[in-house]
């Protein structure tokens, strides 16, 4: 009885477990002279990662980044690089266009403006250009109507 008891438990607490992911996550520290054209304050180079993301069976990464942690520990990715056609996490985007598109964000918009993006760019935004980029979350839960807009 007992036996059986202990079984079932086991088979149960199995079905609970997270499936495996279907990919290899690494992360490294990357050296300070990886995003040689990323020209933006309020990066500290001694602060970059390297992630990689492989899957079983492939020679290479499927993609590649440098990213920095933004100041509530979030992945910003300042390079990001799929090596598969559809886009992997976020979409691809070279430290040089990130350094230009938050370059020109510092430059023409004003210090007190939202800015609307994508949330992987509005990530960049608000750590590269120091400007408000407020939908920076995957599942868009920023972009939820708000109630008094719906009725009527």
């Amino acid at each position: 009885m007992v036996a059986g008891a202990a079984i079932v438990a086991l088979a149960a607490n199995s079905a609970f477990q997270p499936a495996e992911a279907p990919y290899e996550f690494h992360m490294s520290h990357a050296s300070p002279d990886a995003l040689p054209d990323l020209k933006s304050p309020g990066v500290e180079l001694a602060q970059l990662e390297r992630l990689e993301w492989k899957t079983p069976g492939a020679r290479t990464a499927v993609a590649t980044a440098i990213a920095m942690r933004d100041a509530n520990g979030r992945l910003v990715p300042l390079d990001w690089q799929n090596a598969v056609t559809e886009p992997v996490f976020f979409s691809d985007m070279s430290a040089a266009e990130t350094s230009k598109v938050s370059t020109a964000i510092r430059e023409h918009v004003p210090s007190d403006a939202v800015v609307l993006s994508w949330w992987d760019l509005s990530r960049r935004i608000r750590s590269l250009a120091q400007r408000q980029a407020p939908l920076d979350d995957p599942l868009a839960r920023g972009l939820l109507t708000p109630a008094a807009w719906s009725s009527g």
